[in-house]
């Protein structure tokens, strides 16, 4: 299942800012999971950081990828409670013309079973969406 979906970023900002803001979700993601109990970053590589993240049921390790100002990307990697999936994060847009950032969410669960689900997943994705917008922005408005 793929989910993509576009939102403007309501706040004027530059792209260092906006940057910075999104990198916040790397070092800092309780300000964007909620049910995010504690973290743990394992490695630092220059491609690369592998975390661990201690959420209330499970543990989930991801490893997070970037290019510079463009995007981020959280790839779950798959363990017994979890399925295997991304998050890629990306900025649209200018300073100019205003942000927008695209959120593309991709399970690699094939399974059928789980087929009647997706439009619930969609909608958490979304408001899990909208959640983030939120906290961008009042990052973005932070003074440095």
């Amino acid at each position: 299942m793929i989910f993509k979906e576009t939102l403007p970023l309501n706040v004027p900002t530059n792209l260092k800012s906006l940057w910075q803001a999104l990198w916040e979700r790397v070092e800092n993601p309780a300000l964007f999971l909620a049910a995010l109990k504690s973290f743990v970053i394992v490695e630092k590589k220059t491609d690369a950081i592998y975390r661990r993240l201690h959420f209330p049921e499970q543990i989930v390790r991801d490893i997070v990828r970037w290019e510079n100002e463009k995007w981020l990307c959280f790839d779950v990697i798959p363990s017994g409670k979890s399925i295997s999936g991304n998050l890629k994060i990306e900025i649209l847009g200018d300073e100019q013309n205003g942000f927008s950032i695209c959120f593309t969410y991709q399970i690699l669960d094939h399974s059928s079973e789980n087929a009647h689900l997706e439009s619930y997943i969609q909608s958490a994705y979304h408001h899990a969406n909208l959640d983030q917008m939120k906290r961008l922005e009042q990052l973005c408005q932070t003074p440095n």
